[in-house]
């Protein structure tokens, strides 16, 4: 799933890749960027918390991070069901504004998790 946000701090723009496990801070919008137009000023490698819930970090930054973005440091996404719709949240450790998602999902399976027996 391909997101893009702005940080509120300081209106620096993101996006994160959770598919290839990456993350970039653009000069650009995403979108624009993939057709050759803008920079990607910074980049690494989203690492994944959990093997069940969507939850990443963003490799080289922390809480203490000072570069743009400051702080920014992890995402997660969370599903939810409600009534006949399915709602995927996003959660972004830092005030962030100008959410979107790049790649809409196209197909949705269901899957037992947990213990295998």
């Amino acid at each position: 799933m391909l997101i893009q946000f702005t940080c509120e701090s300081d209106n620096s723009l993101w996006y994160c890749d959770t598919d290839r496990l990456r993350y970039a801070r653009t000069s650009r919008p995403i979108t624009e960027i993939m057709e050759g137009d803008g920079a990607i000023e910074e980049y690494g490698k989203l690492v994944s918390v959990s093997p069940i819930v969507e939850v990443y970090t963003m490799e080289g930054r922390n809480l203490k991070t000072e570069a743009p973005g400051a702080a920014l440091c992890s995402i997660a996404l969370v599903a939810r069901v409600t009534d006949k719709d399915l709602l995927i949240g996003y959660n972004v450790n830092v005030p962030v504004k100008d959410f979107a998602c790049i790649s809409p999902i196209n197909n949705v399976r269901y899957e037992l998790m947990g213990v295998k027996h």
